[in-house]
């Protein structure tokens, strides 16, 4: 599996996140950056499908982010799209990412 941690997200506050927020609508934000990552990841290992988003208990904080390659959502998943990139959040771990914009960062 290829390696997804340079992907982080943390939430902003940007004009889309107070719109979505206002109405109501459960919205997560991918940057161009992390959009090209994610595809060059899904191309080196040969799946197709949409990258998993997640909440796990663990980790410091007691919660811990998923990243994982799915070949479909769930019935009740929230599906994102980004350009030919498709994004899956089960509802739970909807409650803690709405509003987050996940980002890549080179080091």
């Amino acid at each position: 599996m290829a390696d997804l941690t340079q992907l982080a997200g943390s939430p902003t506050a940007s004009p889309e996140t107070a719109t979505a927020a206002a109405s109501g609508e459960k919205r997560i934000f991918v940057t161009p950056k992390a959009v090209g990552k994610i595809r060059d990841a899904f191309a080196r290992e040969k799946v197709s499908g949409g990258l998993r988003l997640g909440v796990l208990g663990g980790g410091c904080s007691g919660l811990s982010y998923q990243f994982k390659f799915a070949p479909e959502p769930r019935p009740r998943d929230h599906v994102f799209h980004f350009d030919d990139v498709r994004v899956f959040v089960d509802p739970k771990s909807m409650l803690f990412l709405d509003g987050m914009t996940l980002d890549c960062k080179i080091l």
